[in-house]
Formats: structure tokens, C-alpha cells, sequence
């Protein structure tokens, strides 16, 4: 029968035999020691650091949201920290003998699996087989399966060691024979053998190869007596160490919070003056509306203010000064303004004879076609044109026309800071007509742009996408 125990459960006597036995490697002691490599505070160390480099490269600098951030930076810290901590501390549990490593130890009675701070303890009362079976990959050596056959159970145990593997099975099959009283079971004297001398004289078998002529007088250790297991307390429940984990966290989280929003302040802001110039006044606008952003407001809103006033001063140059002071006019209202949107609506107010049907559709020509043309000459990234359909709301760009009876086209444009504001600029204007309507309101978009942009930029065509 195999039990689990935690290594500060077990009993004081049996703790400290086997520290015993970790500390001298069985030398002196009733019984077999194979030793294990324990790497694993080293590799946590390593994984450790790992982690913690890995957290600090995906979040420095901290270009998400604050909170987001702290908590990927909390994580990774303390998984890293507690990997880096459990290491030191299973060498210091070590010393104190609160940590058992990796090994496996065998006596008369008992077979010991430790494996940090767990033990496996295996009765062998009822041992009746043992068998070391090594392991190969391609032609190489892997480890040994050490099988025991307990009565209808089997145990294996595994070594990485093939000596160390056949020497087991040796010492654990020299027990058996002594407990079943030698050859044909009828030597008494084994089987009247103390646990301490019967280990001793099996580890004599396994490491030699020879078995005593005298067992009884085997008997070592200096005085060690091999114990009998038993629970002897109860493992800690943990509770102090996952409360000062959660307070640790929530120190940090709230730490690493306070930290991240001048970092990500500082580095959103010199990822944005790395931008083109074209691309700037968009994420400019958005820096300027969140309030967490508090470290260069005053330089972005000074970029800002500057992009406008260049668009405005290189792309605003109609041949009418009171338009083209209507149009700068509302476009660097903007500057202040939460979103760079200006609103257009068109109106027909009076139709040639036979073409009312078709105002709606010349409205909105004239709406697409001047919303298009303002935007790709001003700026896209500066101001977005939309064309208002709603009559009864207030636009910042408004152009009514009506055809007259000699088919010319009397027009007014008007220009609004804000949508209740009263026109900044209000310009009545007239439109020769032309042979046909289609020509007469093409004449009236080309003499508006020139009255307020000049001569328009033209919008590169992108190429149409491939076909697969």
C-alpha cells in the first residue's frame, strides 16, 4: 500500500531519518539511497525571469488602456516573482528539512519516493517481486522502471540511473529473500532479522554483489533506527500565504495603475509626433479628448491649431473674400470642437419647367460633389463633410438655388460656426445658365469650389483589387 504525505504532516522521527539519509546519500544508514537531479528550483529561476522579461517587453512602453496594462503587468510579475521565490525558498526549506527534494530511499520496511515536498511511502510487507527494466531510445539510455509486485498491486518507480536502477532492485529482492527465510524458507535467522540489520545487509548484496556470512551482525547506522511512518499533524491550509498574495497583487495592480498613465502618456504622445504630418490631427484630437492625457495638452492642442491654420491658409484661396473667410471661418472652429465634422445641405428652391422631379437628385449631386471636393482639398484628416437630408436641422454649410426664367441660377451660400449660430458669412451669387440643367448645376459646383477653395485637388482613384 502506497500513502501520501506532506512533508510537514509526517512524524518528527521519520522527517528527520530521511533528511538523514538526503544529507549523508544512505552513506552509514540501513538502507538504499538513489539520488535525483532537482532541477526544478533552478528552472523555475530561469521560467521566472522569462516570464517577468516577457511582461516588461509586451508592456513597456504601456500603450494600452492603464488598467488593462497593470493587470498583464501584475500577472506576469507575480507568476514570475513566486517561480524566482519558490526556488529560494525550497533551498532554504532544504536546510530546515521542510523540503525533501528528489530521491528515492528504501529500507526493510518502507520504500520512499520524495519529490519536493511530498512523500510517497510504500509498505513493503507484502513485497513479493521486483524487476528493473531499462529503458532505451535509440539505442540510448532513458531511465529504469523499478516494478515491485505487492501482493495483487504493482508499483513502479522510476530512476535515471542504470546502476543506480539494477542496485534497487537488487537490495529490494535481497529483502525479500531474507523475509522469506533464504532458500526453500527454512533459515529462521532472516526472518528473525531487525529492519536495521536486514537493510544493512541487503544494501552489502546490492552494492557488492556478495551477501554477509553473518547477517545479523550487519547491523549499522550508528545508532539509526528505522522508523514506522505515521501522520503526526496537519498539512497548512495555505490561508496566510494566499491572503498575503492577494494583498501583494492588489498592491501592485493599484501601483503599476498610478505608474501607467504618465508612461502611456508620455509614450502615446511621442509615437504621435513620430507620425506624418497628414496623420497627426486625428490622433491629436483623440490625445486632446481623453482626460487621463495631461502631460503635453498644451503642445497638442498647439500642433493641432497649426495643421488647421496651415490647411486653411494653403488650401483656402477662392476668388471671393467673403466666402473664402466663411469657409476658413467654420472649418477652424474645429479646432475645439470634439469631432472635425462639418454639415452641408443643398437646397433647390425653384426648378426649370418639367424638372422638379429630378431636385432631389440634383440636391444631393451638388451636396456629394462640393462635400468631396472641400474635403480632399482641405483635408480629410482635418474635416469630414456630411451631407445633412434633414430640412428642419441646421447645417454649418448651407447653398440654396433656383433656376430663373432665363435659366440662369441665383444661389446663396451660407456659412455656421455651429449649427445654431447665426451665418458668419451669407454671399448672394449667380450662375450663367447653360445649354441643358446637367451643365447649368456642373457650372454652379465649379464657380462655388473657386469661389472657395480655388482649384480643387482631385482625389486619387485607388485601382480596383485583384481577382483571385
Amino acid at each position: 500500500m502506497t500513502e501520501t504525505y506532506r512533508l510537514d504532516e509526517l512524524d518528527r522521527e521519520t522527517r528527520d531519518y530521511l533528511a538523514h539519509a538526503r544529507e549523508r546519500q544512505g552513506r552509514g544508514l540501513p538502507g538504499l539511497y538513489v539520488g535525483q537531479t532537482d532541477a526544478m528550483p533552478l528552472l523555475g529561476i530561469v521560467l521566472g525571469f522569462a516570464v517577468i522579461i516577457a511582461t516588461v517587453l509586451m508592456t513597456i512602453p504601456p500603450t494600452d488602456p492603464p488598467a488593462k496594462e497593470a493587470m498583464l503587468q501584475t500577472a506576469g510579475l507575480m507568476l514570475g516573482g513566486w517561480m524566482i521565490l519558490a526556488a529560494f525558498r525550497a533551498w532554504a526549506a532544504a536546510r530546515s528539512g521542510r523540503y525533501a527534494g528528489q530521491f528515492v530511499y528504501a529500507d526493510a520496511d518502507h520504500l520512499y519516493r520524495a519529490h519536493g515536498s511530498t512523500l510517497e511511502v510504500t509498505d513493503l510487507g507484502e513485497l513479493r517481486d521486483v524487476r528493473a527494466v531499462p529503458n532505451f531510445h535509440d539505442g540510448k539510455y532513458q531511465n529504469t522502471e523499478v516494478v515491485l509486485k505487492l501482493g495483487r498491486d504493482r508499483r513502479t518507480v522510476k530512476v535515471f540511473d542504470e546502476l543506480q536502477g539494477r542496485r534497487l532492485a537488487a537490495f529490494l529482492n535481497a529483502v525479500i529473500y531474507m523475509r522469506d527465510g533464504g532458500e526453500g524458507g527454512k533459515d529462521r535467522s532472516f526472518r528473525g532479522l531487525s529492519p536495521e540489520a536486514m537493510g544493512a545487509a541487503a544494501r552489502l548484496v546490492a552494492t557488492t554483489g556478495q551477501f554477509p556470512a553473518d547477517p545479523a551482525r550487519e547491523e549499522d547506522g550508528g545508532g539509526v533506527r528505522v522508523p514506522r511512518p505515521r501522520r503526526d499533524g496537519r498539512p497548512s491550509t495555505g490561508l496566510l500565504g494566499m491572503l498575503a498574495v492577494v494583498l501583494i497583487g492588489t498592491g501592485l495592480f493599484l501601483a503599476l495603475l498610478t505608474a501607467n498613465y504618465p508612461f502611456r502618456d508620455e509614450s502615446v504622445f511621442a509615437q504621435i509626433r513620430d507620425l506624418p504630418a497628414k496623420d497627426q490631427p486625428p490622433v491629436l484630437r483623440l490625445y486632446l479628448a481623453n482626460d487621463k492625457f495631461t502631460a503635453h495638452r498644451d503642445e497638442a492642442r498647439r500642433m493641432l491649431d497649426g495643421h488647421y491654420e496651415t490647411a486653411v491658409r494653403n488650401s483656402i484661396a477662392g476668388n471671393d473674400p467673403d466666402l473664402r473667410r466663411g469657409l476658413a471661418t467654420v472649418v477652424l472652429a474645429l479646432k475645439d470642437k470634439p469631432t472635425a465634422a462639418l454639415s452641408v445641405r443643398t437646397v433647390e428652391e425653384g426648378a426649370p419647367p418639367g424638372q422638379q422631379v429630378a431636385a432631389a437628385q440634383r440636391q444631393k449631386t451638388v451636396a456629394d460633389r462640393l462635400a468631396d471636393k472641400w474635403g480632399i482639398t482641405i483635408g480629410d484628416e482635418l474635416v469630414a463633410f456630411a451631407v445633412m437630408e434633414d430640412a428642419d436641422v441646421p447645417a454649418n454649410i448651407e447653398l440654396h438655388w433656383k433656376f430663373t426664367a432665363d435659366g440662369d441660377v441665383e444661389y446663396v451660400l451660407s456659412f455656421r460656426p455651429s449649427p445654431d449660430d447665426d451665418p458668419v458669412v451669407s454671399s448672394r451669387s449667380i450662375v450663367a445658365g447653360r445649354e441643358d440643367v446637367g451643365r447649368t448645376i456642373d457650372a454652379l459646383v465649379e464657380q462655388v469650389l473657386a469661389q472657395t477653395v480655388g482649384t480643387p485637388k482631385v482625389r486619387p482613384v485607388l485601382p480596383p483589387p485583384e481577382e483571385f
